[in-house]
């Protein structure tokens, strides 16, 4: 029995599989299985995959989206800890050693890493945004905000036999993840090794044709996991206003990035009922008013600073 599964979900993943799945076999820690799941590819992922042989166990499934896909896999994992990657993710070589250490308690359930995007061609991008990362008893936080790439995520077996696995409404698609993550951060440690493990492939069609999707989905989680845990952290239900505000928010600045203004003016109203004093709201909301013609003056004048 391996040590640790993964478990890669792909779907007309043909263009990267063959180089994700290197990137497991070349793993400095070496006791682990590869559990690939074809979610119905149309293209040639099965074929390409035939040349691994024992390397790798490939399952071909009927389509149903990533969580059934990962489903699967976590039921014909044989390992003590289960691994997630993303079919056109790639790992650094010392990813599994190094989470491996920090599951130094039974209390520690899940441990991830920082990622480093790259483009379709394997070229680092720059990320500005300050990102926190948090560990320990994290629930809160992670209410307030999912900071766990799935990539990255090496979890405990038995979490998902105590708390079941990806919930798989096709509302949730794109964050049944999340869901999953605030299920084991109720009563389990989350660690983080703070280091780049993982390269996260960045594609040009990342941004759903319909962006309100996720959003809409992740607020399905939240009020679901706020029906779940409030009683054991009263606190949520304080933040439950300021981080649906936030979501509504989040969602009217990519429509914004994108020049949907309509959109992004309507998604920016909901957020401002809830949270009328935020100036960087009122910012975007006037300049969605005035629309393209002055929100490319102001770009301009930005990227002339």
């Amino acid at each position: 029995m391996s040590k640790v599964s993964v478990v890669i979900p792909a779907f007309n993943s043909a263009a990267y599989i063959r180089e994700t799945i290197n990137s497991v076999l070349n793993q400095s820690f070496k006791d682990l299985e590869v559990v690939v799941v074809d979610d119905g590819s149309k293209d040639n992922t099965g074929e390409l995959l035939k040349d691994y042989h024992s390397k790798v166990r490939y399952i071909l499934k009927e389509n149903g989206g990533p969580a059934s896909a990962r489903n699967l896999g976590i039921k014909e994992a044989k390992g003590e800890f289960i691994a997630f990657l993303d079919a056109d993710d790639l790992w650094m070589s010392d990813k599994l050693e190094k989470q491996l250490e920090r599951f130094n308690g039974e209390d520690i359930g899940l441990v991830f890493s920082s990622v480093q995007k790259m483009d379709k061609d394997n070229h680092d991008l720059p990320d500005y945004v300050n990102r926190e990362r948090f560990e320990g008893r994290v629930f809160e936080k992670l209410f307030n905000k999912n900071f766990v790439p799935t990539s990255t995520v090496l979890v405990r077996k038995s979490c998902f036999e105590e708390f079941g696995v990806f919930d798989e409404d096709p509302e949730l698609i794109s964050v049944e993840d999340y869901d999953m993550w605030l299920r084991i951060a109720s009563k389990y440690k989350l660690a983080h090794v703070d280091e780049k493990l993982v390269r996260y492939r960045v594609h040009e069609n990342n941004i759903s044709k319909n962006l309100a999707r996720s959003y809409f989905g992740e607020i399905k989680v939240l009020e679901a996991n706020k029906k779940r845990f409030v009683q054991k952290y009263p606190q949520i239900e304080n933040a439950w206003v300021p981080r649906l505000a936030k979501v509504y928010y989040e969602l009217a600045i990519d429509y914004f990035a994108t020049n949907q203004f309509p959109e992004a003016r309507k998604y920016l109203k909901e957020s401002l009922k809830l949270k009328p004093f935020n100036p960087k709201a009122w910012g975007y909301y006037l300049s969605a008013c005035f629309g393209k013609g002055w929100v490319d003056l102001i770009r301009t004048l930005k990227g002339k600073r």
